[in-house]
Formats: structure tokens, C-alpha cells, sequence
């Protein structure tokens, strides 16, 4: 058996990706939480996703908003009090 067969070898090693990147659904985050400890494939998978994770996130400079954005941010955050996520009232008639 190759080097390529054998870390292809486990299905769940794109999800050890989507974990390492903090990219999954609960249901598949527990998966692979679970899963790691006994497939060292996807343990150095989620390894290798979470340094190049960290490498790409350094590779861009870092800028601050512009006063201009930063107030307009703010001005619709403190419009609507409830984040993105909360049901609120418009869950009502579901």
C-alpha cells in the first residue's frame, strides 16, 4: 500500500479538516472529537489543517476599519439589538 492510499484511507479525514478549521456543524464536530484520539490520520491531518490555517491568517496584513465603517457598523448593531442567531419574534409563526 502507497503513502497516498493510506492517508486517503479514512473516511473521515475531510472532516478532521472542517474540525480543525472550526468549520462544522455540532453533530459532525462531536464526530470527529470523538474519532481522533484512535486514527492518527486525521489526528495529523487536523494538525497540518490548523497550521495552515494559522499560517494563512498571518499572510494578509492587518488593517484597522475606517472610522467611517467602524460607525457604520455600529450604528447597525445598536439598531438591532438581537444578534444574527436569536429566533426572536420573527420565529413566531413557525
Amino acid at each position: 500500500m502507497n503513502d497516498l492510499h493510506r492517508v486517503s484511507a479514512c473516511p473521515h479525514r475531510e472532516l478532521a479538516v472542517g474540525w480543525a478549521l472550526h468549520a462544522l456543524e455540532l453533530a459532525g464536530n462531536s464526530l470527529v472529537a470523538a474519532h481522533l484520539p484512535g486514527c492518527p490520520i486525521c489526528t495529523s491531518t487536523a494538525s497540518e489543517a490548523e497550521e495552515v490555517g494559522a499560517t494563512l491568517g498571518l499572510s494578509v496584513p492587518q488593517t484597522n476599519p475606517s472610522t467611517e465603517l467602524e460607525q457604520r457598523v455600529l450604528s447597525v448593531t445598536s439598531a438591532n439589538p438581537n444578534p444574527a442567531g436569536s429566533l426572536g419574534s420573527a420565529s413566531a409563526g413557525i
